[in-house]
């Protein structure tokens, strides 16, 4: 994932990507398969692969979003990730941010 391609798209489009890619990584990570809306943790994402989920969500968005070591705990489905990193993206956008992980 390109994170100057997330920066280009649209609010909407943005948001879906990021949580298609959350859906994707914990699905990689924990080996539970979960839903946008559904509560990760609840899930059966637990604290040590709540860490691998934000490692490799980090890994893949790269440089140009910073992720909090708490967040699955802060933003405890796929959905409220993708508008936690949309939030962090809106900078990005305005200058034109062509960081690639």
């Amino acid at each position: 994932v390109c994170s100057s391609d997330l920066a280009a798209l649209e609010e909407t489009a943005q948001a879906k990507a990021v949580e298609q890619l959350v859906v994707r990584v914990v699905q990689e990570v924990a080996g539970v398969e979960v839903g946008g809306s559904s509560p990760l943790m609840e899930a059966g994402v637990d604290s040590l692969a709540a860490t691998e989920v934000g490692r490799e969500l980090q890994q893949e968005l790269g440089s140009a979003v910073k992720l909090p070591q708490t967040l699955l705990f802060d933003y405890p489905t796929a959905l409220d990730i993708g508008a936690f990193v949309g939030t962090r993206l809106e900078p990005a956008k305005k200058i034109g941010c062509t960081i690639c992980s």
